[in-house]
């Protein structure tokens, strides 16, 4: 988060409308949580098998709680996945207005994250917030706050080999404006992005996407189901692109800072819709998606459900 409340979720340390709310129950973590603090999951299917049945984008999360190896007395964000849920990048709060990139494996979908490394050859005395990676785990974009302390970029670095480090990190160009750009997320087909740039007070941000073009990205073109008048942020799409997660942040009437909500759409030729919250994830505090597994049935998301600072955690539920 990059606007004025995102500023501060990071002193902290750490939306409105919708046609179609989510009003199912929200069973929330009391049923969820191992006792030995293990990741909840009760869809795992052996990692040689056929793929398993998919979830509903309408189905409710009934599972949920904290994911095993990664959080500690400091504030965890933006979860970032690859396809076999092994391999996490994510930030970690290092100061009330720094974030680091932290890469972090795990041997089967159960077992607990063990921290590898940060990424020090990309983060800065500044902040690195958000990051998602290409399939063969070689190049990476991510976003970082400039050398002035002021806007945010998406860069785009690679590395030659999975156990090297990443090298020639450069802002990515089309997408970056002289607005403010942030929280990155590669799919296929393009990269998602939230910006500033349609903001007259710089502080609203909007949903774009910027479509595949050779070695590069198009144009971006305006989400305009989700964004709305209010902010969103932390885009998060599902495999088959038919569903979008993403933050709102909702009017203070409302009760909650920021919320789960999910537009969804029947085909990716044809814009999302049906905008609304997922009422089971959700809190009164700060709640929002990283990345959805490719069968729609875990979501690792960001949450302040432990008082005083953010935790990722991951909710899980039962295809149909």
């Amino acid at each position: 988060m990059r606007t004025a409340a995102r500023y501060a979720l990071l002193l902290t340390l750490a939306g409105g409308c919708g046609s179609v709310p989510d009003t199912t129950p929200d069973p929330r973590v009391d049923a969820a949580t191992p006792a030995d603090g293990a990741t909840p999951d009760s869809n795992e299917e052996p990692s040689d098998g056929p793929p398993g049945p998919k979830c509903s984008h309408d189905t409710v999360f009934d599972t949920m709680g904290p994911v095993a190896g990664l959080n500690t007395t400091a504030s965890e964000h933006n979860a970032w996945l690859s396809h076999d849920e092994l391999t996490i990048i994510f930030d970690r709060g290092v100061s009330n207005r720094r974030n680091d990139l932290v890469i972090a494996t795990r041997t089967s979908r159960n077992a607990p994250f063990v921290e590898q490394r940060a990424l020090d050859e990309l983060n800065t005395v500044r902040d690195e917030y958000k990051a998602s990676m290409t399939d063969d785990g070689l190049t990476i974009y991510y976003d970082t706050q400039q050398a002035d302390g002021s806007g945010y970029a998406i860069y785009k670095a690679t590395r030659p080999r999975l156990d090297a480090e990443f090298s020639n990190a450069a802002p990515v160009a089309v997408v970056n404006s002289a607005a403010q750009e942030f929280e990155p997320f590669l799919t296929p087909d393009g990269l998602y992005f939230a910006t500033t740039r349609n903001s007259d007070s710089g502080s609203q941000t909007d949903l774009y996407f910027a479509p595949t073009a050779g070695v590069g990205f198009g144009t971006p073109v305006l989400l305009e189901e989700p964004s709305s008048d209010l902010s969103e942020e932390v885009q998060t799409p599902s495999a088959d692109g038919l569903a979008l997660y993403f933050t709102r942040y909702n009017a203070p009437q409302q009760g909650h800072d920021l919320d789960v909500w999910v537009a969804t759409r029947a085909s990716t030729s044809e814009p999302f819709t049906s905008s609304h919250p997922v009422a089971s994830v959700n809190t009164t505090s700060y709640d929002y998606p990283g990345w959805l597994s490719d069968d729609n049935c875990r979501l690792y998301f960001s949450t302040k459900q432990t008082p005083g600072k953010n935790e990722i955690w991951m909710a899980s539920r039962r295809p149909l």
